[in-house]
């Protein structure tokens, strides 16, 4: 008997679940938005000076711009307790001191940002910025 697509996607979504709970649960997601305009203002020198530099109990996610390109390049935080932090004009040494509790010059724009997309609301983009575009379970 043929999996229906609905059992085959429930399928899809319990592996993803079980992945994220292996590999993931509790830990701090640092997503660095790596889009065009990001990346002419340093987004990938922040993501790989990041990729090894984190502590142990944060990972990396690579993402596109989620829109916000005037505070590129940009750096989401969001912690294991459901915390979360978006960082404009990212830099790397700014952003591990930011997690690591240091006082620090990292520019939090969650009032800019917010006014940004207050107006907004997303349907199929929702969380565009946020995910990874190459791992089909996040």
């Amino acid at each position: 008997m043929a999996t229906s697509p609905t059992e085959t996607l429930g399928k899809l979504k319990q592996a993803a679940r079980e992945r994220w709970n292996s590999n993931q649960a509790g830990k701090t997601r640092v997503v660095v938005q790596v889009g065009h305009c990001s990346q002419a203002v340093g987004a990938r020198e922040v993501s790989d000076s990041l990729a090894s530099s984190l502590p142990d109990n944060a990972y990396l996610t690579i993402a596109g711009c989620d829109g916000a390109c005037f505070a590129a390049p940009q750096v989401l935080i969001s912690t294991g307790d459901g915390g979360r932090t978006r960082i404009a004009h990212a830099r790397p040494e700014a952003t591990v001191a930011h997690l690591s509790g240091a006082p620090n010059g990292a520019e939090v724009a969650d009032g800019q940002a917010q006014a940004f997309f207050e107006r907004q609301r997303r349907v199929s983009l929702n969380r565009c910025g946020e995910l990874d575009s190459t791992d089909a379970g996040d």
